[in-house]
This record gives C-alpha cells, sequence and structure tokens, in this order.
C-alpha cells in the first residue's frame, strides 16, 4: 500500500471526515519556499502559508496498470481555477506566462489532507505545470504528470561524427578460436559493434563505454554461421578496448588472422549424385553432429556401371584468404545386408577432375561408420570439392554424416586491392564482454530486472532504492537478457519493454518518500499481501462483477527469443500450451494463439509464458467500486485486495480519484 501513512490511517478514526485536496504550485527555481497553493476553500495550513480558495473543479486523478503489456499510465490533470481579484489584479496575472514570477513548466504537487488537520496531510500526485488559458471569469491549469525518464533518449554518448556509442547490458561469451587451434565458434551471445573507422594498419568499432580489458573483435562469417574471434599472426587475441571522445573502441589490425572449424558448403551440381537430402552432410555448422542427420544413397558395386558417386561441395569463403595445411574429414554411416564376405568401400577426394585426397578404403562388413580424414597442403586449390565414394561388388547404403574443415585464413596480404575491398565490406565486428554494471552497486547487470534499475539510475538520476526492489529481485532471479542499441530511443520505451519482458511494472507513483514502485503477479498470495478487505457494505457504494473478455483469452504461446546478433531472426523457440483451458472453452486450433518476439528476455522463457498463463489463461473475474470509506483512500495501483465474502484475491488495476471519493478497478490475480 504505498500511499500509506501512519497518521491517515489514525484520523480516519474520527467520525465527519472532510477530506480537502490542495495544490501547490511552484515557480522560478522551485525552492522549498517558492510556491503558491490554491484549494476549494480559504484556510492557512499547519506551517502558516495561505491556501486561497478558487478551485471550482480538480477533475480526477487517474493511474491504471496494464497486465497484458506490463505496463503503468498516469493521466495529466485539468484544473479549473476562479480568476478573482488578487492583490488588486486578476488572479491570471500572477499565473501567466510573462508575468513576473514564471510557474510553467515548474512543478505541481497535489497534498490532500482530512479535516484541515496537516498532520494528516499526504501527496497524491507529482506534475509540472504544462499549459495556462484563461477567459475574464476562470483559468485552466494544465498539468502534465511528471515522471524522472521524461525528454530523455538513450544512449546519449556520441562521437564527433555523430555516431552513438551502443549500450549494451547481458551477460555475453566471446569465442575462442585461433592459427594455432582452430575450434568450432559455437557462442552467439555477442553483441554488434558498427565499425567507426579502417585505417592504414587498424580498424576501429564503437563499444559501449565501460567496455576494457575482455573487448575481443570477432567477424561474423555467414557460410560457417559462425562469429569467429580476430588474432595477430601469433594467436594473441585483441582483447583490450581503445579510447575515443570519452568511449570506448573495439580495435585489431587490418593484417588479421582467424582459425576455424566448420562445415563444407553443398554444390548444387549435375554432377552431384547425393540427391536425397544433401543439406544433411554440412548442416549444424557450429559443431560435429555425426548421429543426427545424413545423405543416404544406395551404391551398386561393379560389375554394374555407375559405381563411383560423388558428393560436390565447397569449401566456405570466410571472406580472408586461406594460408597453410586444411584439413577435410568426411563421416560416413554405412550398411551392407550380406555377411558372408567383406566387400571394400574406397572414398576419394577431389578438387576438379584432379586427386587432392587419395582413396581411403574401408571394409564393409554389416553396419558401421567411418571418418576418411585428409589433410591439404596450403598451395592446393579447394575449389569444386567432391567426395567419390566407389564400391567393388554387391550394394552398399552409404550415408554422408558430416563434412567437416578445419582451415586458417589472414586478410589478404598480396593483393591489396582484395584487402581494400574486403576491409570495406565490413560493417560490424562483434563482442562477447559482458554489458553495462550495476552502477547502483557492484558487478554486471546481466537479469533483466537490473537492466531496468540501472537505467532509471544511470540515465534517469533516480538513485533511490524503488519500492518492492527487494522481492522484484528475489521472483526475478535467473532472468538473464542480452540487449544492444545503437540508435537513440526514448527511455520509456526501453524502460517499458524491460517490464514486458521481465513481467514487472514500475510505477511513478509519488509515496511519502518520492519513489517509484515495483509490482508484479505473485505465483501465490497470503493474507500478508493484503492491502485491505472491503466490506461491500460498509466500505463502497456497491460493486459491479465482470470477467476478463474472452478475447482476452491465450491459450497457447509460440515465443521467440534470444535475437541474433547479425541477422534478423531469433536463435530460440518456446510453446507453451494450456490444453485444460483449449478444451473447457471449445477453443480452435488456430484460435487464442499468441506469437511473441522477446528482444532481452534469455533466460526463465518458460517462467514467463507460465505467468502470461495465469494472467490470462483462462476467464478472470473483475470488480469495479467507489470506496466512499476515507481510510481506504489511501490504495492505489498494484495494491491486492480482497472482499469480505471472497478468497480471491484481486489487484487493483485502474483507481480515479476526486475529492472524497476513489473509484477503483481490480482484477483477479490467484483462487
Amino acid at each position: 500500500m504505498s500511499l500509506s501513512d501512519a497518521g491517515w490511517q489514525e484520523f480516519t478514526r474520527a467520525s465527519n471526515i472532510q477530506e480537502t485536496w490542495i495544490a501547490r504550485l511552484y515557480y522560478d527555481a522551485a525552492g522549498a519556499a517558492d510556491f503558491f497553493q490554491i484549494s476549494d476553500r480559504d484556510f492557512v495550513d499547519g506551517n502558516g502559508n495561505q491556501v486561497l480558495g478558487v478551485v471550482q473543479d480538480w477533475g480526477d486523478i487517474r493511474r491504471s496498470i496494464d497486465l497484458a503489456k506490463f505496463a503503468a499510465s498516469i493521466d495529466n490533470l485539468s484544473l479549473t481555477v476562479a480568476n478573482p481579484l488578487y492583490h488588486g489584479v486578476r488572479l491570471i496575472e500572477e499565473l501567466r506566462p510573462g508575468s513576473a514570477r514564471k510557474y510553467l513548466n515548474r512543478k505541481v504537487e497535489i497534498y490532500t489532507e482530512l479535516n484541515g488537520v496537516y498532520a494528516s496531510r499526504m501527496q497524491i500526485y507529482n506534475g509540472r505545470l504544462r499549459g495556462v488559458s484563461w477567459t475574464a471569469d476562470e483559468i485552466k491549469l494544465e498539468v502534465e504528470q511528471a515522471q524522472p525518464w521524461d525528454f530523455i533518449q538513450v544512449p546519449d554518448t556520441k562521437v564527433s561524427t555523430g555516431e552513438y556509442f551502443p549500450i549494451v547490458y547481458g551477460s555475453f561469451t566471446p569465442n575462442t578460436s585461433t592459427v594455432a587451434s582452430p575450434a568450432y565458434c559455437t557462442s552467439t551471445s555477442l553483441w554488434p559493434a558498427k565499425v567507426y573507422e579502417v585505417g592504414e594498419s587498424n580498424i576501429r568499432a564503437l563499444a559501449h563505454v565501460e567496455c576494457g580489458t575482455d573487448a575481443r573483435p570477432h567477424v561474423y562469417e555467414q557460410s560457417v554461421e559462425q562469429f569467429i574471434p580476430l588474432t595477430d599472426s601469433g594467436s594473441a587475441y585483441y582483447d583490450t578496448a581503445g579510447d575515443l571522445e570519452g568511449g570506448k573502441v573495439l580495435q585489431s589490425s587490418t593484417s588479421y588472422y582467424i582459425g576455424m572449424k566448420g562445415k563444407g558448403v553443398f554444390r548444387d551440381s549435375t554432377d552431384n549424385d547425393w540427391t536425397s537430402d544433401p543439406l544433411n552432410a554440412t548442416d549444424h555448422p557450429r559443431a560435429d553432429d555425426t548421429f543426427l542427420t545424413m545423405s543416404l544413397l544406395t551404391i551398386v558395386g561393379s560389375p554394374i556401371s555407375g559405381t563411383e558417386k560423388a558428393y560436390t561441395f565447397d569449401f566456405p569463403n570466410v571472406g580472408a584468404e586461406y594460408y597453410g595445411n586444411k584439413t577435410i574429414t568426411v563421416a560416413i554411416w554405412y550398411h551392407w545386408d550380406t555377411s558372408n564376405y567383406d566387400q571394400t568401400l574406397d572414398l576419394e577426394l577431389y578438387a576438379g577432375a584432379s586427386v587432392i585426397g587419395s582413396a581411403d578404403g574401408v571394409a564393409v562388413s554389416g553396419w558401421g561408420h567411418h571418418d576418411a580424414t585428409w589433410t591439404i597442403s596450403g598451395g592446393t586449390s579447394v575449389s569444386n570439392l567432391s567426395v567419390v565414394a566407389t564400391v567393388v561388388s554387391g550394394t552398399v547404403d552409404v550415408g554422408i554424416l558430416d563434412i567437416r574443415l578445419t582451415a586458417t585464413a589472414k586478410l589478404a596480404t598480396t593483393d591489396k586491392q582484395s584487402k581494400i575491398n574486403t576491409l570495406k565490406s565490413i560493417e560490424t565486428l562483434y563482442c562477447g564482454a559482458d554489458g553495462l554494471a550495476r552502477s547502483w552497486t557492484t558487478g554486471a547487470a546481466t537479469e533483466l530486472h537490473e537492466m531496468h534499475r540501472d537505467i532509471l539510475h544511470r540515465f534517469c538520476g533516480h538513485t533511490t532504492t524503488p519500492d518492492g526492489w527487494t522481492d522484484l529481485d528475489t521472483a526475478r532471479s535467473g532472468w538473464t537478457c542480452r540487449w544492444w542499441t545503437h540508435e537513440q530511443q526514448e527511455v520509456q520505451d526501453v524502460l517499458e519493454q524491460a517490464q514486458y519482458e521481465g513481467a514487472f511494472i514500475f510505477i511513478w507513483s509519488m509515496t511519502t518518500t518520492g519513489t517509484g514502485r515495483y509490482l508484479f503477479v505473485k505465483d501465490t498470495y497470503s493474507s500478508a499481501d493484503v492491502a485491505a478487505t472491503l466490506s461491500e457494505l460498509d466500505d463502497t457504494d456497491g460493486i459491479e462483477y465482470s470477467h476478463t473478455p474472452f478475447d482476452e483469452l491465450v491459450t497457447k504461446q509460440v515465443i521467440n527469443y534470444e535475437r541474433h546478433p547479425a541477422d534478423s531472426r531469433y536463435i530460440s523457440s518456446y510453446t507453451y500450451t494450456n490444453t485444460t483451458a483449449r478444451t473447457n472453452w471449445n477453443i480452435q486450433t488456430l484460435e487464442n494463439v499468441e506469437t511473441v518476439d522477446l528482444d532481452m528476455l534469455t533466460g526463465a522463457v518458460d517462467t514467463w509464458a507460465g505467468i502470461r498463463d495465469r494472467i490470462f489463461g483462462d476467464l478472470k473475474r473483475i470488480i469495479t467500486c467507489d470506496i466512499v470509506n476515507p481510510r481506504y483512500f489511501i490504495l492505489e495501483v498494484g495494491d491486492v485486495i480482497q472482499l469480505s465474502d471472497d478468497t480471491r484475491y484481486f489487484m487493483i488495476t485502474d483507481e480515479r480519484r476526486t475529492p472524497g471519493r476513489l473509484n477503483i478497478t481490480a482484477r483477479e490475480v490467484y483462487a
């Protein structure tokens, strides 16, 4: 109950309670004493300050939360004020733009108090005066909710050419592969860094401002679907970030080296005899996958013609010049169902019409597996490759499971123009360094709620610990994230996306301490979570009951997540289905299905889906009422309530305040 105040609770015990609102309009420097107070009656407050009774209509203060978007909104406020004589002139002469005191774009605070007792005063709104209009008789004051992220965009640090250093959040993993020790580059947990400059000897890319000694640059080689780290000729990584105009850059020599393992690239050719799923021999390019898939062919041996069967492929184009020895391994599976004598299966490697890998024979008896490996010298051409299988006699089923390659490459130095063209084509490098640290403490902000709080702290200046942080930090442990942006975005948009994917809400609701509040739907609720138990007869003027719309039911979720650093796609997918609800409500195959793309969240996706299912996977009860008991005027959105005759738990999702009345809508969150 974030508006709660011990004094307020005590004063509601009195009889004949009258609630009064006071608007405090600040001017000029908006210091502690730089304000002018108005209300709907004249009085002097408990601090001896005059309150002018000119307010004719307060409008209403409305706050709401959206559990579908996990977003909060606070409406603007419009006050209608009389325009009487004030110190010999109309009041508008005090408030209008151009007056001696400047009120426009200064803060406005709304307070409530009971029976004129200053000790019961409690702040219920915080905004800024954005507009003044008037006639001879009345004045309209337009007040806009003030929030710490107003008018802020990120990133906010840029180089003199106008490009922004990215902001990056999350835990990332660089790859490990060198010319001395080539390896499969399995990690896709990297972030993109836009190339800023290609010089005669160095290439630099814009990194986040805290990037340090783990700033290893990678290139993305699409032909092998791998992010490969750059090294020097001695296999040393370029791990140290450079400095540039208040930010950091990844940096590498323009004569870089790479070591890699990968798969061949299938070449669709008339010479190819493996027409059954040929791509199965070159799929999963980031790891050996001997027993996952294969391309299968039945080979009939001599004296029948056509015993030689070729599979055609190419070495991948990695944008650099191969050098040194290369290895090619062809992993096969075979089966021959005649067991009274063995047969020989020969494998040879060709480049065009030339044999570059001599026959590797295997005695075929029953079924088995064999790896044929050839080492190809640096000067040998590796274009127009094919592996040719031959059976001496009989009939053998042969499957190519994998075509694996190991190679080293360097950016061409013998062909200067080729080197220039390659460098010009590199628009992005990639990095596996962790993102920004938690600015309110230590360590990287690797979880989504930590990212959200860091943005509030780092970019919005909200350094106070928000209400509800400890509970959220516990509930969202393990909700890892990876996110980056190079282009400016409104901070509010980024925060709301983090809230949606983190399944929590942040609302800038003024309290006695003036801080924001984190809200989330819990797995379970108990009496300790209940802010108030309302009696329909004693506390309200009647309750209206309804249920959530049928169209809002989501009984099947298809969730795409783990944004690919280089391509416009997602690496992983997860499907969640509420079969019970689909049966109960006679939902057809294509009905009530939601497809979601998560750009930030990488961990606990199944838990995220479960939370969405608890909220939208079935019909839920909704209650709406006017609360007339001042004791409960302290309730606000996000508070959990119960009814005296109902065991369900409801979360307030909408509140409308006027003097002497609070209207709420609450939604069932647990039963």
